[in-house]
């Protein structure tokens, strides 16, 4: 049996974090040890700490030291900035080789993107506190094409994969048939990687990754490159991830009840700069359906 390997590409705060992990429970399906190699993104990409802690290699054997490998099919890893990685695809085609393959790119509504993305950096304490989605909304209509709005064109970076792969070899699907619908969503998922979709008929589904607050930035920074660290030291050790799962049962609940709190619901952003984002993603968002045939979920562009 020759292995497949599955790529969620994208987008983030799509959830692509629930999605590895309940595909992760698939008997045909080993996930990588850890969800995020990101081992496949430029060497200038992002900051530090999205470094794989695999340098990167032209030869499948140290990628695939990312797996614990017990006879499965699928080799499944998700790192979704893969998305907006200039040099991803052809990285990606380097490695894989002959192998059998499906790039999969999970798509969220941009604008209900931006909302959740700013709670993300909320929770990640790179906006300043008293700053509010509309604040943050105009500042990024400010910068357009320079700017975290950018990473909603989702048509512009889906047309290099189509350039290197093909269209036949990447799969779109939506957030918003993960939430509203998640058994016909990963009915579809099950399908396009070929795995037996009959495992979750009766499968109680995770949703993992929740947007939070902290309480101090201070700890939380701590936090994120003491794990880091720890983890990716583990996971270089034979049998390295068992104790990593035991960290993120044991240390994540206790962080999380220490330093953490739910995100207080705050005021709708005003029409107008709702208004300006729908016109600003509106070409792009018609391209990208006219471009895939798909059905347009996204009340906003009908």
């Amino acid at each position: 049996m020759q292995r497949k390997y599955v790529f969620i590409a994208g987008a983030n705060k799509s959830g692509t974090t629930s999605v590895f992990d309940n595909l992760s429970e698939h008997p045909e399906i080993c996930p990588s040890k850890i969800k995020q190699t990101n081992y496949f993104l430029d060497e200038d990409y992002g900051e530090d700490k999205m470094r794989s802690i695999y340098p990167f290699s032209d030869n499948i054997n140290v990628f695939n030291q990312f797996f614990n490998d017990q006879g499965e099919k699928i080799y499944l890893e998700a790192s979704p900035d893969y998305m907006y990685s200039k040099g991803t695809p052809q990285k990606i085609k380097s490695v894989i080789g002959d192998h059998p393959f499906k790039i999969i790119f999970i798509l969220r509504e941009p604008i209900d993107r931006l909302k959740s993305w700013f709670n993300f950096s909320k929770q990640l304490g790179k906006l300043e506190e008293g700053k509010t989605q509309d604040d943050y909304f105009n500042d990024l209509l400010k910068q357009k094409e320079n700017g975290f709005l950018s990473t909603g064109n989702y048509i512009n970076y889906l047309k290099e994969y189509w350039k290197v792969f093909g269209k036949e070899n990447v799969s779109i699907l939506f957030f918003e048939d993960l939430k509203n619908t998640p058994n016909n969503f990963y009915k579809e998922l099950c399908n396009e990687i070929d795995v037996d979709e009959n495992f979750f008929n009766a499968f109680e589904f995770k949703h993992s990754n929740k947007s939070i607050k902290v309480k101090s930035k201070l700890i939380n920074g701590i936090y994120i490159k003491v794990r880091k660290l720890v983890i990716g030291n583990l996971l270089k050790i034979k049998g390295g991830e068992k104790y990593v799962k035991v960290l993120k049962e044991k240390l994540l609940p206790y962080y999380k009840k220490m330093n953490t709190q739910k995100i207080e619901t705050k005021a709708a952003p005003e029409n107008k700069v709702i208004n300006q984002l729908i016109e600003y993603y509106k070409p792009f968002v018609q391209e990208l359906f006219e471009s895939t045939n798909k059905k347009n979920p996204w009340g906003y562009y009908q």
